[in-house]
C-alpha cells in the first residue's frame, strides 16, 4: 500500500502547526479575563435568554423572586448554592395557589 502525500495536504499540516503554535502565545498576550468584566458576560447572556419568555405579570415575579433570593444568599453562601435555592424558591413562587381571576377562574401554572 502506498501513501500519496500531496503538497496540499502538507501546506495544511503546516497551517495547521503554526496556528496551534500561535494560539497559546496569542492567550498569554490576552491576560486574565477577569479584569475586563467578562464574568458578567455569562449572567447577561442568561438575560437575554430569559427576556422573551417574561411576558405575563406571573412570569416577571417569579424571575423577580428567584433574583432577589439569590442576590440575598449570595454573601453568606457558598458558590452554587444561592443558584439551587433560588431555583427552588423560583419553583415555589410557581407551583403557588393563585387568587382566582375576573372570570371565576384561577391562574394554572
Amino acid at each position: 500500500m502506498t501513501l500519496l502525500v500531496t503538497p496540499l495536504a502538507m501546506a495544511g499540516a503546516g497551517l495547521k502547526y503554526l496556528l496551534a503554535r500561535k494560539g497559546p502565545l496569542a492567550g498569554n498576550a490576552i491576560g486574565d479575563p477577569r479584569t475586563y468584566g467578562l464574568d458578567a458576560a455569562a449572567c447577561a447572556a442568561f438575560i437575554a435568554l430569559l427576556w422573551p419568555r417574561l411576558r405575563s405579570r406571573d412570569s416577571v415575579a417569579i424571575a423577580v423572586v428567584g433574583g432577589v433570593v439569590a442576590t440575598l444568599l449570595t454573601p453568606a453562601l457558598p458558590p452554587g448554592i444561592p443558584v439551587v435555592m433560588a431555583a427552588a424558591a423560583a419553583l415555589l413562587a410557581w407551583r403557588a395557589p393563585r387568587p382566582a381571576s375576573r372570570h371565576g377562574q384561577g391562574a394554572t401554572p
